[in-house]
């Protein structure tokens, strides 16, 4: 009775999987938020309650919207009304939560779907825990009317309020083009730890002579009393060198350590116990180029992030000149300027318009930059 989204019903699940295990993807989507956040709406009106029963304000629901958006291009709102058609509360639901239903006899799409474990293996989808509440349409008859269906105003579950500024049933994530690239990173990481642990790194070979005679590599049934006792005791003795060769390097080195016995000549100390170290298999200039790229694939996707903004290393950052980061953030800040534009358009003021006891200011909402331009004093919006 939904809208898949995505061919297993799950994209906006791996969306948030790629972003939150990527290196560059998460810090790029929390500066995203940041600069779409902007400062608010001033003091005042940040601070003013949207949602008493979870103690949200207006600056705590924006952000909440903001992240959404960052993450997800959109974002499902959930919408409480009093009897007299006036907005009461709003809270923005997880993205991953939420399926548009099918469309109904007369090509509408009324209803909205809320659960929340929609990637569950096929079949096992718990449909009695399914929420379904209705799509926003603020027309009084038409609350009046969901209302009554409801039987009273308590039982009533409000409207939710779908943001999606693309064409398409659900938004593209704004990672979508990059997440290929998201991905690589995560499985660079993956595959770098993966050889650490359980590569070549930091493993050392003991070679001693051979502890254990040709005449004793036989099984024990074959072995006479005498050359059954010489062979226990020969076997004591390797496990007391392994043992205080473990002890030597640590418990926690232990798997490190290979011990061969072979055959030598002469008496040469070099000869008799020899320790070898075995380089590691990690060649870090495989993946130099694939992660500076994927890198530059991620923040392009999100607003075309400048690289001195997310890289935190000190020829990015402390090495250039103060100038330089006060125009990277300008620039990034004229580059989020339509994604705050539209949601004070599309979101923010036609919610709340119609919110009980808000006094919308003149122009309406307006996202306050976060950066001031020096040059002149004045922000940039």
């Amino acid at each position: 009775g939904v809208y898949h989204n995505g061919i297993d019903n799950n994209y906006p699940e791996r969306v948030e999987r790629i972003i939150n295990n990527s290196a560059t993807a998460k810090p790029s989507a929390k500066l995203f938020r940041k600069y779409i956040t902007g400062k608010g709406f001033g003091d005042v009106l940040n601070a003013i309650i949207v949602n008493k029963d979870l103690n949200i304000s207006l600056r705590k629901f924006f952000a909440k919207l903001c992240n959404s958006y960052a993450y997800h291009n959109g974002a499902f709102i959930l919408v409480n009304y009093n009897l007299e058609f006036k907005i009461i509360s709003v809270d923005v639901l997880p993205f991953s939560h939420c399926r548009i239903g099918n469309k109904d006899d007369k090509d509408y799409n009324g209803k909205i779907i809320i659960y929340d474990n929609w990637d569950e293996v096929k079949g096992k989808v718990d449909k009695d825990k399914f929420i379904i509440v209705d799509v926003f349409n603020p027309k009084p008859k038409i609350i009046k009317a969901q209302i009554e269906k409801a039987g009273n105003i308590k039982k009533y579950k409000g409207q939710i309020f779908f943001y999606n500024p693309d064409e398409t049933i659900y938004p593209l994530a704004h990672i979508d083009n990059a997440m290929n690239d998201a991905d690589s990173e995560n499985m660079s990481s993956v595959f770098k730890n993966t050889s650490l642990r359980k590569g070549f790194f930091g493993k050392k070979i003991v070679v001693t002579p051979p502890m254990l005679g040709d005449e004793f590599r036989i099984e024990d049934k074959f072995l006479t009393d005498e050359q059954l006792s010489i062979k226990r005791a020969i076997t004591t003795e390797r496990d007391n060198f392994r043992n205080s060769m473990q002890k030597f390097i640590g418990a926690d080195n232990a798997d490190g350590m290979l011990h061969l016995e072979m055959e030598f000549e002469g008496d040469d100390i070099e000869k008799t116990i020899k320790f070898i170290d075995v380089n590691t298999n990690i060649n870090d200039k495989l993946f130099e180029y694939t992660e500076k790229s994927t890198a530059n694939n991620i923040r392009k996707a999100f607003g075309n992030i400048p690289s001195i903004l997310i890289e935190n290393n000190e020829s990015s950052v402390f090495g250039q000149s103060g100038e330089m980061l006060v125009q990277a953030k300008l620039f990034y800040q004229d580059q989020t300027e339509e994604d705050r534009d539209d949601l004070e358009t599309e979101v923010l003021n036609p919610l709340f318009s119609i919110f009980e006891g808000f006094t919308m200011p003149e122009g309406g909402l307006k996202i306050l930059p976060l950066i001031q331009n020096p040059k002149t004093n004045e922000i940039n919006n």
